[in-house]
């Protein structure tokens, strides 16, 4: 028997492992459980065990449990790139778009699906399935409430669909098409791989879109004579491609081998351009 992964309060991928884990061996901790029922030690074992077993034995708790399941499955790899500390701008934003879709589709075609594989793990472990098409009595609603909801439109609606419009929300508020925008074209001063993804319209657009304050019309003139400059002496530049590449070779060394992207970059520019950075005091 396995055992149970640990949640972890800042790795979200930990989430998805903890409930992946309980999936996997849910039989085997109903047994425990029941194991516990029978023969606690104590009263107060045999009841916290009974407590325990009651719920995890209930339709709510395993339709709940999958629907996570499913939910965070589709998050789980946005959740992990956004974690890395060298961000991959343009394959972040890309799985923000799949993630989004992905959730929709769910909302729109999952339910039966869901409703059907619960509903066979229901039998298989002998726990109650309700009568859909019956009315809904919950403790949240109100006595005077006579708006015959049924039992399928309170998984279906108030937890299905709300669960997956608050998954919905939340990523349209952190990620809504003008940042969405802004980290794109953001991936045009991208340095990595030689400077591949650098691009002159994006940076311009960027320039002249987000920070109209900072450039007037004679300032955009300047920046796209500027930048062709640099594309040309510093991105096709031979001497700059092996200074840099030597300057890699002094910068990553063995002890260091394992630095990220970012502060690799950073270092890499205090080392080519040192004849400016010794000139810095560092008091």
């Amino acid at each position: 028997m396995g055992t149970l992964h640990q949640v972890g309060t800042t790795r979200w991928s930990s989430h998805f492992e903890s409930i992946c884990g309980l999936i996997d061996m849910y039989g085997a901790i109903i047994s425990v459980f029941e194991c516990m029922v029978n023969e606690g030690s104590s009263n107060t074992i045999r009841g916290e065990a009974g407590g325990s077993l009651m719920a995890m034995k209930s339709f709510d708790f395993i339709f709940i449990l999958h629907l996570m399941h499913k939910i965070m499955g589709i998050t789980d790899m946005l959740c992990r790139v956004l974690q890395h500390k060298s961000l991959d701008i343009l394959n972040a934003m890309n799985l923000v778009s799949s993630t989004k879709s992905l959730l929709q589709t769910l909302r729109v075609e999952g339910f039966d699906y869901l409703l059907d594989h619960v509903k066979s793990i229901c039998m298989k472990f002998d726990v109650d399935i309700p009568d859909m098409s019956t009315q809904y009595k919950g403790a949240r609603r109100s006595c005077q409430q006579n708006d015959n909801i049924t039992i399928d439109h309170h998984y279906h609606m108030d937890i299905f669909n709300a669960t997956i419009d608050h998954q919905l929300e939340e990523l349209h508020s952190r990620f809504n098409e003008e940042t969405m925008e802004l980290l794109m074209l953001s991936f045009a001063l991208d340095p990595r791989d030689n400077f591949k993804s650098f691009n002159l319209d994006r940076i311009c657009l960027l320039a002249e879109k987000f920070y109209a304050a900072d450039f007037d019309r004679q300032d955009m003139h300047y920046l796209k004579c500027q930048l062709d400059h640099y594309q040309f002496d510093v991105v096709h530049h031979e001497r700059f491609q092996k200074r840099a590449f030597s300057a890699m070779k002094h910068v990553k060394s063995t002890l260091r081998n394992k630095m990220e992207d970012e502060y690799l970059t950073d270092s890499l520019v205090v080392y080519i351009e040192r004849e400016i950075t010794e000139a810095i005091d560092t008091d």
